[in-house]
């Protein structure tokens, strides 16, 4: 992608925004958030504007990295310039909020989300839900899944994987339990990560029975 970029600029053929996007989605798989911002400077350098693709790719990259402040900085740049933000941007400010440990920030921005009319989806509340991780907050992550339902969402292994951490960071083995099972109701499997979050739950709650009962389970699949 970036070699066409420089025969592109080589052959004297400017490069328009959806070739800047495409590169900037390859800079997202690859984890590259300084090329991506080098790649912003260069499209506005060139005359052009980022749109919405622009700016939520990155902030998009911004998570896979970890660059809460630059993310927000995108963020807050993307609205100055009177884009509007979609679902994919605060999903993706959100999470990057939720990975660095900034609770309150990341829920601050879903009520920004939906100040602004943008509708809460899946991937929004598994974010939040695991936000509540770092502050042992495992309450508020049963009442966000709570709330799922309420909105007629349906939770996706990223949600129940994401509950599970909060119920061993927390030392919910009860819950985490409940979680495990409601999974099996809802006809979904489990995977290692999930299991060993509720082994792990068990075993520091000094429950080494239901411990193993779970790692039986998990070794008969």
């Amino acid at each position: 992608a970036f070699r066409l970029q420089r025969e592109m600029q080589a052959s004297r053929i400017r490069p328009d925004l959806i070739t800047y996007n495409s590169l900037l989605s390859v800079c997202r798989t690859a984890g590259m958030w300084k090329e991506s911002l080098q790649l912003l400077n260069e499209l506005k350098a060139a005359g052009l504007r980022g749109d919405v693709i622009t700016y939520s790719t990155i902030i998009s990259t911004c998570d896979k990295t970890r660059q809460p402040d630059t993310a927000l900085r995108l963020f807050a740049e993307m609205q100055e310039l009177g884009l509007k933000p979609n679902v994919i941007s605060y999903n993706s400010l959100i999470s990057t909020l939720s990975r660095a440990g900034r609770q309150d920030a990341a829920f601050q921005v879903r009520e920004d989300m939906e100040r602004a009319g943008v509708k809460p989806n899946v991937v929004t509340y598994s974010a939040l839900i695991s936000a509540c991780r770092h502050k042992n907050q495992w309450v508020k992550a049963f009442e966000l899944f709570l709330d799922m339902h309420v909105q007629g969402l349906h939770p996706d292994p990223l949600t129940f994987n994401a509950l599970l951490v909060v119920c061993q960071r927390s030392g919910q083995w009860e819950q985490a339990l409940d979680v495990l099972e409601w999974m099996k109701e809802g006809g979904m499997e489990a995977n290692v990560r999930m299991y060993c979050a509720v082994i792990n739950a068990c075993g520091h709650a000094g429950r080494l029975d239901k411990a193993f009962e779970v790692l039986e389970q998990m070794t008969k699949g």
